[in-house]
């Protein structure tokens, strides 16, 4: 098996255990995966675990820890052009934002992100900023905004079968 197969398996492996709940062991893996990337300089990879990462330190609460590592991965996604993965990252950001309870930032990285996935054309991903720009109107007590912004995103599910 070779170094980048290496990498791609302690993605995989992180992944798993995020979605079995197990959190210390895929951060675990998501961090060893991370180290071996940088090591062989692989940026690519580097984005997909510091994505993964933050997400799972977002999980257990380690919210200024889940921005710097999104913020990070963000940086090399746009270095390498790839506006798919700078819509995850601005994505992702904008929960670890609403979560930290900044919501006007929030509210601007689920803009950033819902306008590249709309010029992308991932329209069903766009009902993951559209719930996030919902959540934080919301919770900064405009419900007039936030109904709106739900109901658009329920729209796109309905049209799409929820799939």
């Amino acid at each position: 098996m070779n170094t980048v197969e290496v990498v791609n398996a302690y993605n995989s492996l992180g992944i798993m255990h995020q979605e079995l709940g197990d959190l210390s062991t895929a951060r675990a893996d998501l961090e060893q995966g991370l180290n071996l990337a940088q090591d062989i300089g692989d940026e690519e990879g580097q984005a997909y675990l510091l994505s993964n990462l933050g997400l799972v330190i977002r999980d257990l609460g380690q919210l200024e820890s889940a921005n710097r590592l999104l913020t990070e991965g963000l940086a090399i996604v746009r270095a390498l052009n790839n506006e798919h993965q700078v819509s995850f990252f601005l994505s992702y950001l904008s929960t670890v934002s609403l979560e930290a309870g900044s919501l006007e930032q929030a509210i601007d990285q689920a803009h950033q992100a819902l306008a590249l996935r709309q010029k992308l054309d991932l329209e069903l991903r766009t009902t993951d900023d559209l719930a996030t720009l919902a959540a934080a109107h919301l919770a900064g007590g405009d419900s007039n905004q936030a109904l709106k912004y739900a109901e658009q995103a329920l729209a796109i599910l309905d049209e799409c079968g929820g799939e």
